[in-house]
């Protein structure tokens, strides 16, 4: 099939606030996505932005995104406690979306995502770079989908974190926006606990 006659799935990109966003348009171009757009509030992360995709034009709001009604799905890696909002927002204009890790910081931010979800019936993603990213995860989860290492009873996550706390922004340090380091840095070791468990039946997920 020539690749113009091919269905790319037209995306844009709303608060560039973590490194991780380069990773999740990364993998949404390789899927079959076109970056069409990006928002920005802070003129630094747009002019960097717009330097790695030089192609997508810098919207002059985030509405402007919201509203075009050709973009289907907005990615984001805004300030965590900022991801769940804007997720509400993205699915009531009729889009789909995709946040960085952590999606969400509370559970009062976890109800009604699940209400608009339901609602709208749009999608809610959360990128487990760690999950889907990762080779070794990957090919861990092929092998226990297989039976090959037989049944799944414990796993371990020993990973360290690079802190780096001079290239760090204030927020980094400040649990009321990153919703501590259970929600941020260990959600990735919940998502594979609950990806390789012994009861397939676990799933991280919105849904109850």
């Amino acid at each position: 099939m020539p690749q113009s006659a091919v269905h790319k799935i037209k995306f844009a990109v709303i608060g560039p606030n973590h490194a991780h966003i380069y990773s999740q348009v990364d993998a949404t171009i390789r899927g079959g996505g076109e970056l069409v757009s990006f928002f920005a509030k802070e003129p630094e992360l747009a002019s960097e932005f717009s330097k790695r995709f030089p192609t997508a034009k810098l919207a002059r709001s985030e509405d402007e995104i919201l509203e075009d009604q050709k973009i289907q799905l907005v990615l984001s890696a805004a300030i965590p406690d900022e991801r769940a909002s804007l997720g509400i927002r993205v699915m009531q204009h009729g889009k789909d979306y995709m946040s960085d890790k952590p999606g969400i910081t509370s559970l009062e931010q976890l109800a009604e995502a699940r209400k608009v979800q339901a609602q709208t019936r749009r999608i809610y993603s959360i990128m487990y770079s760690e999950r889907v990213e990762n080779r070794a995860t990957v090919m861990a989860g092929e092998l226990v989908k297989a039976g090959a290492v037989g049944h799944v009873v414990q796993t371990i996550g020993l990973g360290p974190h690079r802190m780096n706390p001079k290239q760090r922004p204030p927020w980094f340090f400040d649990r009321k926006r990153y919703g501590g380091i259970l929600c941020d840095v260990a959600s990735h070791q919940a998502d594979q606990f609950c990806f390789l468990p012994a009861q397939p039946r676990l799933r991280w997920s919105l849904h109850k």
